[in-house]
């Protein structure tokens, strides 16, 4: 799925431009929260009554997830009590919505619930926002690197330009206690990257046979504590050349 979604996103970008014209800012990160383990999928917290799951690979990132209900009574998020946290400000995740439906005899509104039951051993998916969807741009990393640059920044916790996490509050069956939860992450690392240094053309295959003459192009590296932004070269922002419009970013 993942591999596909890549290929997708960046058939979109070559329908728009050249390849020679395509970048991508990697951003890798890490967990704040000590308890949260990495593995080849996800991103995975646990506690005593639900597992958490996230996935931020893919465009801008995103810092959705997916519950699961591990206890034997129902789990109640209480979404009014949840935020996304960005740098220290606080996005509600319940916004009191209400989305519209429409048939061909009639409109039906569905009004967004405060709180989600999660039946027991079972699992919803939660998606809301996205990390980051800016550029970062600083004077010690060339936005527009070749192929043979090393173009990476890395950071601590304590100096990291992007530290987001969830704020996150259940409660089990009829109890009226209500758990919170602390999901911190970091970016780590930001490496800007051309096309050709980030991707690979591969033959496509279908039902383990190869499709020869169709070759697409992928990610080199993915997981689940990476996500990227594509941006095109823009002559006016090359810090390699004299161009006078050129403006040092700090």
């Amino acid at each position: 799925m993942k591999k596909l979604l890549s290929i997708f996103l960046i058939c979109m970008a070559l329908s728009s431009c050249t390849t020679s014209n395509i970048y991508y800012q990697m951003y890798k990160t890490k967990p704040i929260t000590e308890n949260i383990v990495i593995n080849e999928n996800a991103l995975k917290f646990e506690d005593d009554n639900c597992v958490i799951l996230y996935d931020f690979w893919g465009e801008n990132g995103n810092i959705g997830f997916i519950i699961y209900n591990k206890s034997g009574e129902n789990l109640y998020l209480h979404l009014d009590k949840c935020f996304y946290v960005a740098n220290g400000f606080a996005h509600d995740y319940y916004q009191n919505r209400i989305y519209n439906t429409s048939t061909i005899v009639t409109s039906i509104a569905t009004v967004e619930k405060a709180i989600i039951c999660i039946p027991p051993q079972c699992f919803k998916k939660i998606n809301e926002f996205n990390i980051n969807d800016e550029l970062y741009k600083d004077c010690d990393i060339t936005l527009y690197p070749n192929k043979n640059e090393k173009n990476t920044l890395n950071f601590t916790p304590e100096d990291s330009p992007f530290v987001f996490g969830n704020r996150l509050a259940y409660s089990i069956g009829t109890s009226e206690t209500i758990t919170q939860i602390t999901n911190d992450f970091y970016v780590s690392q930001i490496s800007n990257y051309p096309i050709d240094k980030i991707t690979e053309s591969v033959t496509m295959e279908l039902c383990g046979k190869k499709l020869y003459g169709h070759q697409e192009r992928v990610f080199i590296n993915s997981g689940p504590d990476i996500f990227y932004i594509q941006y095109n070269y823009d002559y006016r922002y090359d810090n390699k050349s004299n161009n006078p419009y050129y403006q040092p970013y700090y």
